[in-house]
């Protein structure tokens, strides 16, 4: 239990929370302030350790001085409860804006969540690597001593805020804090700029604000690289759809010192209740602004929503009535009865049509219709009060050259000439001169349209309303943009340009390239000078001032939020109101560009006289056009009641029911602000007197259940036995209202049922507040509870019931079963029931094994895998939700038998020769999407005999070896299956065993060259020539059968027992030749593979391998064509000694004429052709010396491409190359 200590309470404490009310949603902000502490500067000039006293802080601090300014009362509270729902001990703070409620709930641990709610939304902030700090209470501060190391925290609830102040005592202290915000289903947070915003699906929510800090000399700093939030990591999703974000306060502290002015120019405003952009503004005669149409962020979509700024109350307000049709990118114009007048629209059904809008009356109206769409057209108002429209798309999208004339006093429009550059009149941009003329300039952007015709820029033309004729000007450079008429008569563009009709002349200010020119979002303001803000092209918070009399350009301070396709409006008081725009639709915020403005205060009452212990609402409203903002303190003769925030552009309210009985003086003072002063508001006499009713709440069915409505009794009890005549009665539930009625001098209400639908699942509150009159007090009922339990239900499957048999899936098989949650008895069907949510949990006898989500109309599904062999029974347990109760019922059967399966045999070598061993290899594996391993064994079987048995091991694989005698032996596996698989035989594999010579040779064959001798050159090469492509033993390398050498050869010549001509085949492939036959060296073969005599024929072979020479040449009349020599695949050297040795006369190397017969001679360690010796008549044609087959890249033969010695002769013909 908290116990008081002298001089200040203990008490539990966070953030900094306002609540501000929107049409669309509503903010209510969360902002940490940050005090950065010097230790060397408080040390020296304020003897800082911690916090002691607000006084003290204050007189250190001035500028906190607002901040700390008139907390509102802290009270023990036992109801704070964590994300868990857990309940502990703390304070609570409570404050009101504008009608809405922030409840703030301090622990009385730091180390415990922090608590906000408003607006329907609860925010759980937990502060990180805190110490377990105990509050106090100081002042109406909940204070936090060595909350963090070398840091204090002081919190406070004020002005429709909570706020959080970390007092940094030196530089050690932490430099970055971090919390844990967890938010509810249905709720998203993000950064918004320098902020983080909580809302929901309705827009409304919480928002922590930028933070900012001040050091010990007073400068003030919010700048995202000194201090700012950041989310480093994604939201985690919890079980019951809330959220936790990780929010981390980053601190930058270097060179606090320097100064840093903010420029208080923008001031936030009230947002509109639709969103637009792509819309129109205009300042009506009595200075309101009316915004037209437009599209809508959230979709996309035009809107026939219309609204009016009002900025003396600085608020919204829709138009009695939308328009007839939704539009985008039209024109508005405010004629001179003071209507607007609406033509064109995006893209729509009936874009030709044209509306007015009477502010008199609030109404809308359809006029003429228009001869084209102009979408994105410019209108002007002439001098006579007709409206020139020109420029834009038409309904296809192509530029419209047409130009109309639309006259108010007869609702019709009527063509007149066109431009005389008809086909770049797209984003043309009309302005009226000062002469009643209209200058016509062409589009900025440059681009073609769909019929290639160019759009601009054009030469200006000048068109006369009264002649109807218009005037080419001479070419001056000028681009346009959007044009605004000066007071000196020049036209200032949003291009930057200032064009003076005198002399036709152009000025170019200086340009900002990082925004560039605009249609939309620009003004001029009163002074002259031209205000663009954001960008036509992209998002941007950016504001640019053009000032034409200085021949300035400058950046203005940024609007609060970045926008594009926006408009921006100036307003009577001088101040700009900038509204709506991509990116933030439904925003608005004023720019103030003059100085500080006067006011009056006045007050008034809610009720006078007022009674004892009944609320008293005292209001105090700003008199200044300019909407004001600041504080408003209210006294009762000398003493301060409260310090209210200004609201609603220049009003505070205060409410009390601590008045005591008797006279009363009201008074009130305005602080002022940026840009108004302060005043003072004439005394207000109030007198309070005691109460006199009373009203006693009775419910007449408590507790009930769903399909029921609850109804209450009220009755009304006065002092003197009178009837209530005046005032109204509302009845509330959590403080809403939910009905109301006139007080019809009866005191017995509401005893009919509260809603004609079923009340929700929960305890509903009910309280009945009278507003008093007529000498009747006002009076607030006690609270009657109406109880409405849970939904009773029941999971059922949809695809079983009692007693269906098992269903039958194969292991593996994905098995889908759907169910419903249905209610179970006791509820009227024809009654509307709350929609589904939750998870159902899947169970069998192990446990969970899945869990499904609830669709709304109570359907759920699950899609099981991997299930083992055998039955399984699932059960349905829905885990309920906040209206439905948590039930089970019967199971689901399901029978999984065993899958299929299938294996692979392989032979490791094949053929093979007798008694040489052959290793087989197996895998099993399940035929179909079952995700086991195969266990159990293979059987190895030549027919039926059994050759023997292979285990399968971890991957279902196993090998057996074994040897067989010469012929081909058929050979299957046959698996036994296991727990999971059924057996299966393989197909059968054929083993060759084959000869033990295929393809060696020993020697060069007979003498009379008959092939028929096993390991002969001769026999080796008629093998080699009847193996198909793919055939074993001879396939290897570039697919060509290979001839081994095992045994050095003789000299190859027509003198000995060889066919002179050894053929290897030569295949063309892309215009050269490619070797038939490989010749590679085995174990015992010679140095050089072949050694020719004289009369010898070479062709289409692949020689590799040999340390020697690949031919040796000693004789002469040899003819060596088609090969390839120290390369086996033609891109890659192989390891080889030389290429050719000729060592005769009249060797000839290819073929002259035959592209295909050269050779290839690359990659040898030696010398690719090498002739020595006294020779002659050697030739060599189409030889490739150092090159790959494909011609583009080297192959160095590394001795030397060509080496001829001392003797030596070749004549290189036609087709040589050589790599240098």
């Amino acid at each position: 239990m908290l116990k008081p200590q002298f001089g200040m309470q203990t008490f539990p404490g966070n953030l900094f929370f306002s609540a501000r009310k929107g049409f669309i949603w509503l903010v209510i902000s969360l902002l940490i302030t940050f005090i950065f502490l010097s230790g060397s500067q408080l040390l020296e000039n304020q003897n800082f350790n911690s916090y002691t006293s607000r006084e003290s802080l204050i007189k250190s601090f001035p500028e906190l001085a607002t901040q700390l300014n008139s907390p509102e009362k802290l009270t023990f509270s036992t109801q704070i409860q964590d994300t868990n729902s857990q309940p502990y001990n703390g304070l609570k703070g409570q404050t009101s804006d504008s009608g809405d409620t922030l409840a703030a709930f301090y622990p009385e641990n730091y180390q415990r969540p922090f608590v906000m709610e408003a607006t329907g939304i609860k925010a759980t902030l937990q502060p990180l690597g805190a110490n377990p700090a105990q509050v106090t209470v100081d002042e109406g501060m909940a204070v936090y001593r060595g909350a963090y190391a070398k840091t204090d925290s002081l919190h406070l609830v004020t002005g429709g805020q909570s706020k959080e102040i970390l007092l940094l005592h030196d530089r050690t202290a932490p430099t970055q804090f971090e919390y844990n915000l967890t938010i509810p289903s249905g709720t998203t947070a993000r950064l918004d700029g320098d902020s983080v915003a909580i809302f929901d699906a309705s827009g409304k929510g919480l928002r922590i604000m930028p933070p900012w800090l001040v050091d010990a000399k007073g400068q003030k700093h919010a700048e995202e690289n000194v201090i700012r939030w950041e989310m480093r990591e994604p939201p985690v999703l919890q079980a019951d759809g809330a959220q936790s974000i990780k929010l981390v306060l980053a601190l930058f502290p270097v060179n606090l010192a320097y100064p840093l002015a903010i420029d208080p120019t923008w001031s936030l405003t009230v947002s509109m209740q639709a969103q637009h952009y792509f819309q129109t503004a205009t300042r009506l005669q009595d200075g309101r602004v009316l915004v037209v149409g437009g599209l809508q962020d959230s979709c996309g979509c035009a809107t026939s929503l219309a609204e009016i700024y009002n900025p003396k109350t600085m608020t919204w307000a829709r138009t009695l009535k939308p328009m007839g049709q939704p539009r985008y990118l039209h024109t508005a114009t405010l004629l001179k009865n003071g209507e607007v007048l609406i033509a064109g629209a995006g893209y729509t059904p009936n874009p030709t049509t044209a509306e007015i809008y009477n502010p008199t009356n609030n109404s809308w109206r359809y006029t003429g219709n228009m001869h084209a769409p102009h979408i994105g057209g410019t209108a002007v108002l002439l001098q006579d009060g007709r409206v020139l429209i020109s420029g834009g798309d038409d309904s296809i999208g192509h530029s419209d050259s047409t130009v109309e004339i639309y006259d108010p006093a007869t609702g019709i429009w009527s063509l007149t000439s066109s431009p005389l550059v008809q086909d770049e009149n797209h984003y043309a941009s009309i302005t009226l001169l000062s002469n009643g003329k209209v200058l016509w300039s062409g589009a900025v952007h440059t681009y073609v349209d769909n019929n290639g015709h160019h759009l601009g820029p054009a030469d200006p033309e000048i068109y006369d309303p009264q002649t109807q004729v218009w005037t080419a000007l001479p070419a001056n450079g000028l681009h346009g943009g959007r044009g605004f008429l000066l007071n000196d008569g020049r036209v200032i563009f949003t291009s930057g340009e200032i064009y003076n009709p005198a002399n036709n002349s152009v000025v170019q200010l200086p340009y900002q390239s990082n925004q560039g020119p605009t249609r939309l979002g620009n003004t001029l303001l009163s002074d002259g000078r031209l205000m663009i803000t954001g960008s036509d092209s992209t998002v941007t918070s950016a504001v640019l001032i053009y000032d034409p009399y200085k021949n300035a350009t400058y950046s203005a301070p940024s609007m609060s939020y970045a926008r594009s396709s926006h408009t921006a409006t100036l307003l009577n008081n001088g101040m700009v109101l900038v509204a709506g725009g991509l990116g933030t639709a439904n925003s608005a915020e004023l720019y103030n560009p003059s100085g500080v403005g006067n006011t009056s205060l006045s007050l008034s009452v809610s009720s006078s006289p007022g009674f004892i212990g009944s609320p008293v609402t005292i209001t105090a409203a700003i008199a200044y056009s300019g909407g004001a903002t600041g504080t408003i303190t209210f006294k009762d003769g000398n003493n301060v009641l409260a310090t209210v925030p200004v609201t609603n552009g220049g009003s505070a309210s205060f409410t009390t029911s601590s008045l005591k009985q008797g006279a009363h003086n009201l008074g009130a003072v305005y602080s002022g602000d940026a840009y108004s002063r302060g005043s003072t508001a004439p005394n207000l006499a109030l007198s309070i007197i005691p109460p006199n009713v009373t009203v006693n709440l009775v419910t007449n069915n408590n507790p009930t259940i769903y399909s029921e409505g609850g109804s209450l009794t009220a009755q009304f009890t006065t002092t003197d036995n009178s009837t209530v005549c005046e005032g109204t009665i509302t009845l509330k539930e959590s403080g809403i209202a939910i009905d109301s009625k006139e007080a019809t001098c009866s005191n017995v209400y509401f005893s009919v049922p509260v809603n004609t639908t079923p009340l929700s699942v929960g305890t509903h509150n009910y309280t009945v507040e009278y507003s008093g009159g007529y000498g009747h007090s006002p009076a607030t009922s006690n609270v009657a509870q109406v109880v409405v339990p849970k939904i009773e239900t029941r999971a059922t499957w949809t695809d079983f019931n009692y007693s269906s048999p098992p269903m039958t899936y194969t292991l593996g098989q994905e098995v889908h079963l759907t169910g419903k949650v249905v209610t179970y008895t006791g509820y009227d069907p024809r009654l509307y029931l709350p929609p589904f949510s939750g998870t159902v949990d899947i169970t069998d006898t192990t446990g969970l094994i899945g869990t499904a989500n609830v669709q709304n109309n109570g359907d759920f599904a699950i899609n099981l895998t991997n299930l083992s062999v055998g039955s399984h029974s699932f059960f349905p347990k829905y885990n309920g939700d906040s209206n439905y109760t948590s039930n089970a019922y019967f199971a689901a059967k399901i029978d999984v038998i065993k899958a299929g399966s299938k294996i692979i045999l392989n032979s490791q070598n094949n053929a093979t020769v007798a008694g040489q061993t052959v290793t087989f290899t197996v895998q099993v594996r399940p035929d179909g999407p079952a995700q086991v391993t195969p266990g159990g064994s293979v059987t190895l079987k030549e027919g039926s005999t059994t050759l023997g048995t292979i285990n399968l091991d971890n991957y279902g694989t196993g090998s057996f070896a074994t040897d067989f005698a010469l012929g081909n032996h058929q050979i299957t596996a046959e698996y036994s299956g296991d727990s999971n698989l059924n057996p299966v035989v393989s197909d059968p594999l054929t083993q060759q065993v084959v000869e033990l010579c295929s393809g060696q040779v020993v020697s060069l064959g007979d003498d009379n060259g008959q092939a028929d001798t096993c390991g002969t050159l001769s026999y080796a090469l008629l093998k080699a020539s009847q193996q198909p492509t793919g055939a074993d033993p001879f396939l290897i390398g570039f697919s060509t059968p290979v001839i081994t050498l095992t045994t050095p050869l003789g000299v190859i010549s027509n003198n000995n027992e060889v066919k002179i001509n050894l053929n290897g085949g030569c295949q063309v492939s892309e215009g050269r030749g490619v070797p038939g036959v490989k010749i590679v060296k085995g174990v015992g073969a010679g140095a050089t593979a072949l050694t020719l005599g004289s009369n010898v024929t070479v062709n289409g072979f692949g020689i590799t391998g040999f340390d020697g020479w690949a031919i040796e040449a000693q004789g002469s009349g040899n003819q060596i064509n088609c090969n390839w020599i120290g390369t086996a695949d033609g891109l890659t050297a192989g390891s080889d000694g030389g290429g050719i040795h000729l060592m005769g006369n009249n060797n000839i190397l290819g073929l002259a004429g035959d592209v295909a017969s050269g050779n290839l001679i690359g990659g040898n360690n030696q010398a690719g052709l090498l002739i020595e010796g006294a020779s002659s008549g050697n030739q060599a044609y189409n030889n490739w010396f150092g090159l790959k087959s494909n011609g583009t890249g080297s192959l160095q033969n590394l001795v030397g491409n060509l080496v001829i010695n001392t003797g030596g002769q070749l004549k290189l013909g036609q087709g040589n190359r050589l790599q240098r």
